[in-house]
């Protein structure tokens, strides 16, 4: 999930100026760091369970739409007398969606371990004696979440990686 590239050229060429795009757990830390807004945990909380949820939504429903576009793709070849002559067909279909959701999540990790570095490096600030010790027990709660969301990730790499589609 990203910004439109149209939008952030747009905003660059009217502004002069980078745009940046944060998290909203980024977001909110960044808020209470440089505007002094203090927030209750339970803001906080909720916020992150809102886009977390936000983030497995959507996963499914791309999940959902790769399935309905693969059912439709097998139907109007069927439909066109082309129909798929063996199993072996609906293996190679189900193989790629497969093989799809695997780059996927591996995406998805990517993307984590780009923010865990910036979140290891927020982390080394805050231990420091310029450090907020309120902000770094945020950030390793953060950190915390960060390495559930990880796991969960890998052990779904694992299944996806180790199963094997067999039909017929």
């Amino acid at each position: 999930m990203s910004a439109r590239p149209e939008l952030v050229a747009e905003f660059c060429e009217e502004t002069g100026q980078k745009i940046l795009i944060y998290t909203p757990n980024r977001f909110l830390q960044l808020a209470e760091e440089k505007l002094g807004v203090k927030l209750s945990d339970g803001t906080i909380d909720e916020i992150k369970q809102e886009h977390d949820a936000r983030l497995i939504a959507q996963s499914e429903a791309r999940q959902f739409r790769e399935r309905v576009l693969r059912r439709r793709r097998m139907r109007e070849k069927m439909a066109d007398g082309h129909g798929y002559q063996s199993d072996q067909e609906l293996n190679v279909a189900d193989e790629f969606a497969r093989l799809s959701r695997i780059s996927e999540i591996k995406s998805e990790l990517n993307s984590l371990m780009k923010y865990k570095f910036h979140l290891f490096e927020d982390l080394e600030f805050h231990r420091g004696p310029d450090g907020d010790s309120s902000i770094l027990a945020k950030l390793m709660t953060e950190r915390e979440l960060l390495r559930v969301k990880e796991s969960k990730l890998k052990s779904k790499l694992e299944e996806l990686e180790g199963k094997v589609v067999l039909r017929g």
